[in-house]
């Protein structure tokens, strides 16, 4: 009599096996998911976060994806929500610990450039910023190999229209000018400036050699040491030699002083437009943010947050880090540190359906 037996099989995690009646066991066969992304490790990648584009984009835009416990978010560059979804649990009890097996890839697993702005995996928060190029119809975050090493598609370079982290021992004179010599130091990726203003020096500043019309958003993270008189800022700004009130345009620069506990905002013409005389920042990591538009300017420092009304005069501008002002008595020191800058696009060419998990 010849035996026969229906061959059986289960999927057993993400691995495939077969039933073995002679040894009454089940055996390996191989496991399924996606070993196509660079750096795996020699493992596979077997879940991803999909989210739908239901409007293709027909121009490239930077988005931010959050994580946090529950939900995963999508966000454009201005901070307006696009999508939600109910499904970063999965996402949280599978990702390694540093997140380095994430991967960003497209609907037909292209891998896109991203970069991460923060991450807590203790505390389940991540923000993500991705570039969406033209033309793409999905939108998806690989995780789960725990073979996998850091991507080399994670490049804030790549993905904003500036960018920098300030990695090296000194400034990147591709990136940036120092104008009138302020002292600048380079620590585990942080940048340090100091300076003077006063009536008898001229601001000491660097100046970013990329500039930028409209339609753009500046974002830093920034910890500001408010020791004595401390006049310094950042945002876009013109060259120039500045008095106080200034004489010369400036735009997008915020002016922090101790001594009266003052928050500025000085606009294109010139003008403070923005003050707070009992903003509570005395210190500490915090971002500043700057949207320029045609027809408005949002700003954005700690707790403080101002939104003009009408638009302003059109300029072609840097980006500024150091001091801006001469003419009043003084000096006046400025003195503070720069984890990160990046320029994005204000730019909203997508619309999302609800993020989901799939499987690879």
């Amino acid at each position: 009599m010849i035996w026969r037996s229906r061959l059986l099989t289960r999927r057993f995690g993400n691995t495939w096996q077969t039933y073995n009646p002679v040894t009454n066991d089940w055996m390996n066969l191989y496991v399924s998911g996606y070993d196509g992304f660079d750096n795996n490790g020699g493992g596979k990648w077997t879940k991803y976060i999909n989210i739908p584009i239901t409007s293709t984009p027909s121009e490239y835009a930077q988005y931010k994806v959050a994580i946090d416990s529950t939900n995963v978010t999508v966000y454009a560059a201005d901070g307006t929500q696009e999508a939600q979804g109910a499904v970063a649990s999965d996402f949280w009890d599978n990702v390694q610990s540093d997140g380095g097996d994430m991967r960003v890839f497209d609907q037909a697993k292209d891998q896109l450039h991203f970069w991460i702005e923060s991450w807590d995996y203790s505390g389940q928060n991540a923000v993500i910023w991705v570039k969406l190029p033209a033309g793409s119809t999905e939108l998806n975050i690989a995780y789960g190999n725990p073979s996998a090493t850091k991507s080399d598609y994670e490049n804030g370079e790549q993905v904003f229209e500036f960018f920098d982290d300030f990695k090296g021992n000194s400034l990147d004179t591709n990136k940036w000018t120092a104008v009138n010599n302020p002292s600048l130091s380079f620590s585990n990726s942080i940048m340090t400036i100091s300076g003077l203003n006063s009536v008898s020096t001229t601001p000491e500043f660097i100046k970013s050699l990329t500039t930028f019309g409209y339609d753009y958003m500046l974002k830093a993270r920034v910890d500001h040491d408010f020791t004595g008189e401390n006049m310094g800022g950042m945002g876009f700004a013109e060259d120039g030699g500045y008095t106080y009130p200034p004489k010369t345009h400036v735009a997008m620069y915020v002016d922090m002083s101790v001594s009266t506990d003052a928050l500025q905002f000085i606009t294109e013409d010139g003008i403070n437009r923005a003050m707070s005389d009992g903003y509570t920042y005395y210190g500490g990591w915090t971002d500043f943010i700057v949207h320029r538009q045609s027809n408005q300017v949002y700003f954005k420092f700690a707790n403080y947050e101002w939104t003009s009304s009408s638009a302003l005069p059109t300029k072609i501008l840097p980006v500024y880090i150091g001091g801006f002002e001469s003419g009043l008595t003084g000096p006046h020191s400025f003195n503070f540190n720069v984890d990160w800058v990046f320029v994005a696009k204000l730019a909203d060419p997508a619309d999302f359906g609800t993020p989901q998990i799939l499987e690879l």
